[in-house]
């Protein structure tokens, strides 16, 4: 079974889109555009990871404080 390169990929959807596009027939173009560039939810896991990686700060650096204080 051939492997598909990411160019061919993208070349295969560029004109799966174009086609679409064309023909302008069957398009929900509300649901294209939320689907492309609705961000929401790449912010939410933005900040989620943010809040995560802070937490793992804070407990870092307490550690350290209560390690140096043992010394």
């Amino acid at each position: 079974m051939p492997v598909l390169r990411d160019q061919i990929l993208e070349q295969i959807i560029h004109t799966a889109l174009a086609q679409l596009v064309q023909d302008r027939v069957g398009i929900d173009w509300n649901l294209l555009h939320t689907t492309l560039c609705d961000t929401t939810e790449l912010k939410t896991q933005a900040v989620q990871q943010r809040d995560a990686a802070n937490a793992a700060t804070r407990m870092m650096e307490d550690a350290i404080t209560d390690y140096s204080t043992r010394l």
